[in-house]
């Protein structure tokens, strides 16, 4: 039972954080001058591609929303911390 405990906090967890996360990182990509180098866009998408190999190769998964909000989260964090 601890295990669905926890499993169900981090869900509840990502399913707060992603939206803001989310949302920072569309911020953030829409602020950027086309001239400057994209370089938190482009760690946190080789993360997430990083991620999403490893999970398909493993199990056959799927990023989950939990590991999108933390990889967003970490990358486009919130200023107000």
């Amino acid at each position: 039972m601890e295990g669905v405990e926890l499993t169900r906090q981090e869900e509840e967890r990502a399913q707060q954080l992603f939206p803001d996360a989310h949302a920072r990182f569309q911020a953030a990509l829409q602020a950027l001058p086309a001239e400057q180098a994209a370089s938190p866009f482009a760690a946190s998408l080789a993360e997430l591609v990083a991620l999403q190999a490893d999970q398909f190769h493993g199990h056959g998964g799927f990023v989950v929303l939990r590991e999108w909000a933390e990889i967003l989260d970490r990358h486009f964090p919130a200023t107000d911390r």
